[in-house]
């Protein structure tokens, strides 16, 4: 008996597999997950974050871990609105929305106001900000230092700048970057020990110049300061298959690397090109949303932050604010209930990992009465893969809700929707 745990398309192909690429080149076949936690380690629900993109302080109706600030008109210039006043009715809406519903707050600082740096280039938004760095920088310690005084104990995070290597949102010189980076840290700290500083985002890391402009950075020393490094995760384009952004991390991860920056990764976003992109089909809206926290869990992201709740106009929309939400929210949903409390044990694919070309998994253990429960996050990036299930599967559950008994042996076909595959009790 074959069970097809979800809808697919035509045999599996192998697009993102590494065993398959290994083959092509003739590097060596080595078996095994991409990765193991020993012992394992717990999936924080912050994990799961979403950036909210309205200024009214309503949250998502569907579960979420975390809340990012942006496009909520919380920026620089919509709140220190003149050298020595400050507007924070916004702000205020937002942080009291998140108090209710006891999410994690990330705050992403910039961009600069016009009285600030008046002859500077105007920002991508239509409230007179401006991209470069303020005439005299104290203006921007005021600034960071008005924030955290008034937010001490209710803001965790504090990102320092936004896609700071856009024209659109940044055209200073890196050093001037690197120095209110610093500044800001200092303050952060020294007002709110407690608090995280997230160094500013990067993106354009697809590209070389991005990455040179991520290392160029970290040479300079911006990194120092900060308790985790943000940037912007997502496929070669932003309606791309999801499992393209683990090809990005690992660019991403060599560039760090070899400027000696090992920090928790937070991705804050997607390619500055996402309001141009065309709608996906209701079918891969409902599965790419689930797997981009997957395919960030794989990269082994500390946080995901999904863009954008709350509006309209984007290729995948999760909930339109003061409308239900999608499906896909739905699915997301589902997700976090699936691995609430769960440790994460590993994440392979393919036949290095014992299955399919083109099936991708992660492992966990979840909590229970008699010590714990082992199950697989299982999918494929791209059609379909029909394998045995191993001893000890008894159940596969599915998004929408529906949970089918299932024994060891039994072939089962996994789809682009991600299954979850019960073991019974961990060993």
């Amino acid at each position: 008996m074959v069970l097809s745990v979800c809808a697919g398309g035509a045999a599996a192909a192998d697009r993102f597999t590494t065993e398959a690429s290994q083959q092509r080149s003739g590097v060596q076949f080595v078996p095994g997950p991409a990765w193991v936690e020993r012992p394992p380690r717990r999936l924080p629900a912050t994990f799961f974050g979403t950036t909210i993109g309205t200024k009214s302080g309503a949250m998502p109706e569907f579960r979420i871990g975390a809340a990012r600030f942006w496009d909520s008109r919380t920026r620089w210039a919509n709140i220190h609105i003149g050298p020595d006043s400050f507007y924070w009715d916004n702000l205020d809406r937002m942080v009291a929305g998140a108090e209710r519903r006891r999410l994690p707050i990330l705050y992403t600082m910039g961009i600069t106001p016009s009285w600030a740096a008046p002859d500077a280039p105007r920002s991508a938004y239509d409230d007179g900000s401006r991209t470069a760095p303020p005439r005299n920088l104290a203006d921007w310690d005021k600034y960071v230092r008005a924030v955290v005084s008034r937010y001490k104990g209710r803001i965790g995070a504090y990102e320092i700048w936004d896609y700071a290597n856009t024209p659109e949102h940044y055209t200073g010189d890196m050093a001037t970057l690197v120095e209110m980076t610093h500044r800001a840290a200092a303050i952060i700290k020294k007002v709110d020990p407690r608090a995280t500083v997230v160094c500013p985002s990067f993106g354009e890391l697809w590209t070389f110049r991005g990455r040179q402009d991520l290392a160029r950075f970290a040479r300079l020393g911006g990194y120092r300061f900060c308790d985790a490094a943000a940037v912007k995760l997502h496929p070669r384009r932003n309606t791309g298959r999801p499992e393209e952004m683990t090809e990005l991390a690992v660019l991403i991860y060599n560039t760090l690397h070899n400027a000696g920056v090992h920090l928790p990764m937070w991705a804050t976003g997607p390619g500055h090109s996402i309001p141009t992109e065309r709608p996906l089909r209701e079918e891969d809206a409902n599965n790419y949303a689930v797997r981009f926290y997957l395919a960030g869990l794989y990269a082994r992201y500390a946080r995901m932050y999904f863009y954008s709740w709350g509006i309209q106009g984007l290729p995948l929309v999760l909930q339109v604010e003061g409308s239900p939400p999608t499906r896909a929210a739905l699915f997301i949903d589902r997700l976090q209930k699936w691995l609430d409390g769960a440790s994460v044990r590993s994440c392979g694919q393919g036949r290095a990992n014992g299955l399919p070309d083109g099936a991708w998994q992660c492992r966990f253990r979840l909590p229970d009465a008699r010590g714990g429960e082992e199950v697989a996050v299982r999918w494929t990036a791209e059609g379909t893969a029909a394998m045995a299930l191993e001893p000890g599967a008894r159940r596969v559950d599915h998004l929408d809700g529906r949970s089918v008994p299932v024994r060891a042996g039994q072939t089962v076909v996994i789809s682009e929707r991600p299954v979850l595959i019960r073991f019974g009790r961990a060993a």
